[in-house]
């Protein structure tokens, strides 16, 4: 068996498993999600003190139970090379653990004699590749030894070969459990770097360097392969992965319905801030791209490791309603539904729940469900017992908001109906009291006038 070394551990991110986990959490956590579940991601492959919250963005929109197979495209930094190149090794190192490569189609592509092999120095000495693995290990941590990896260098590829490459790749795309990640970093300011490209307009450099970024990034969101190398003759903006990121779009060009997908960038920034023609940065940019066909409406997939973290931000905000003093069925009384999901959002981004825009709202219905049901009863052990079942939620994401709908009015009723006896049993000792108070009174009377 033949492993990669992590090459570039312990100068470029840490070689020490539980900062680098501690570091990763921190960063994922930080992160929002805002675009997802993710099909292919574009993340930047600087260290990660540079780049580590922005790529932080990009894999907060994987969901594990969604994938099965990644491959990751990035760049040739040092190696001359005009097509693609596969590893030859059979493990990828990262400090956390090691990822296997998918031998299957490693040797299927190789064996359609449009890639060649690179050599284990090759594979070591390149960066591009190795700053995803630590990222893609945490946020696929459960599913370690239940996912595979293909990874691709692409070197300075020409027009007719990224569109050939693409369209190769595509069929491995358009499997359910794929998942695309693409290595870039965006410009590359400064002397150091021969681009010094300013438009004066903006005032400050910086400004004009994240405009230039702006305007490639939205032609990437366009998917148009055409369009964004207009851009980069025209500009000649110095995005290192403009040829891995030729080969993705060329690939989404391909397919028949490539209208049902949408890429979204959901975070930038700068290694620095230039201010006059000393200075030098580098950007970087996540993006998500989702299939808003398969994800439509309440079809977002919520997987085992967020149920969990549902079930722990549940029994947060109970013990922190407790500790507030509030009885949970006089709270409920007290708040509508709509109410209900408000409460919720102030704790919600702080636990990291991975979900789609439009699977919010189940999601939190589902919180709600469990927040405002009593401890021991029917309906609360029927959404636990529906969280805790293994597999994802939302294969029929509609019957399952219908589920939690008729289980949220079910406890409304209930807790009308328990409000309603007890207002009742109420009303009907205070009549009793009352009565007899009047009884009394009247017998006082009686007593008052026999005494005159």
């Amino acid at each position: 068996m033949s492993i990669r070394k992590a090459s570039h551990a312990g100068s470029w991110y840490s070689n020490n498993p539980q900062e680098l986990d501690g570091q990763l959490s921190e960063w994922l956590n930080h992160a929002k999600y805002t675009h997802g579940p993710a099909k292919a991601i574009i993340s930047p492959h600087a260290g990660y003190y540079y780049c580590g919250a922005t790529a932080a963005f990009a894999y907060k929109h994987i969901n594990p139970d969604l994938v099965d197979t990644v491959f990751i495209l990035g760049p040739s930094h040092h190696y001359r090379l005009s097509g693609c190149a596969l590893t030859q090794t059979s493990e990828y190192e990262t400090p956390l653990y090691n990822l296997t490569i998918d031998q299957e189609i490693n040797n299927e592509l190789h064996k359609s004699g449009k890639f060649e092999w690179m050599s284990r120095k090759t594979d070591e000495d390149e960066h591009s590749i190795e700053m995803q693995l630590s990222f893609l290990a945490k946020v696929m941590e459960s599913k370690k030894g239940n996912f595979k990896v293909v990874p691709i260098m692409v070197g300075n590829t020409s027009s007719e070969k990224e569109k050939m490459y693409g369209e190769m790749l595509a069929k491995y795309f358009l499997r359910p459990k794929t998942l695309f990640i693409i290595s870039s970093d965006f410009c590359h300011w400064g002397d150091r770097f021969g681009y010094t490209y300013f438009d004066q307009s903006f005032g400050e450099i910086w400004k004009s360097i994240e405009s230039l970024d702006k305007m490639g990034m939205d032609l990437i969101e366009k998917l148009e392969p055409v369009d964004f190398k207009s851009y980069l003759r025209q500009y000649d903006n110095t995005i290192c992965g403009n040829h891995p990121i030729s080969v993705f779009l060329n690939l989404i060009k391909s397919i028949d319905n490539r209208e049902s997908f949408k890429m979204k960038f959901v975070d930038y920034s700068q290694s620095s801030k230039c201010r006059n023609r000393r200075d030098s940065s580098v950007s970087y940019a996540s993006a998500s791209l989702v299939n808003l066909q398969r994800h439509h409406g309440y079809h977002g997939f919520i997987g085992h490791h967020d149920k969990e973290k549902l079930l722990v931000l549940v029994n947060v905000l109970r013990a922190k309603l407790r500790n507030a003093g509030w009885v949970l069925n006089t709270l409920k009384s007290q708040l509508n539904p709509a109410k209900r999901l408000n409460f919720l959002a102030a704790e919600w981004d702080g636990f990291g729940i991975s979900r789609s825009p439009e699977a919010s709202k189940f999601v939190k219905e589902l919180a709600s469900s469990l927040l405002f049901s009593e401890p021991g009863g029917r309906n609360l052990a029927r959404v636990r017992g529906y969280l805790n079942h293994p597999g994802q939620l939302g294969k029929n994401g509609v019957g399952h908001l219908r589920l939690v709908r008729a289980i949220c009015r079910q406890s409304g009723r209930r807790a009308f109906q328990e409000q309603s006896t007890a207002l009742i049993y109420i009303f009907f000792i205070i009549s009793i009291f009352a009565i007899i108070s009047i009884i009394l009174q009247a017998d006082e009377k009686k007593i008052a006038n026999r005494r005159k």
